[in-house]
């Protein structure tokens, strides 16, 4: 994500020690670290969210190119459905 060197790293603890003081230096980098934590959260369930709203955007694509020239009872009865798919047979 970020891409900090030791150097940069060393320099920012120098001016964390100067500006907030070595008693506090540890408290404010565990706030720091816990507040970079959920960021990090939150941005990956977003990205988890965000790709399977087109997983689902790809799947329903493709149900409806599959059945678009398909023809589909407006019965909902299954003993009707039986009915007209059975070929009749000539007597």
């Amino acid at each position: 994500m970020f891409d900090i060197g030791f150097m940069e790293l060393l320099v920012l603890a120098i001016v964390g020690m100067v500006v907030i003081g070595p008693e506090r230096l540890p408290e404010a980098a565990r706030s720091v670290g816990k507040t970079v934590g959920k960021v990090k959260k939150f941005f990956n369930a977003m990205q988890r969210q965000i790709d399977q709203e087109l997983r689902m955007e790809e799947l329903n694509k493709s149900i409806i190119d599959d059945t678009k020239d398909k023809v589909f009872p407006l019965n909902n009865d299954p003993k009707e459905n039986d009915k007209t798919d059975e070929p009749k047979s000539p007597e």
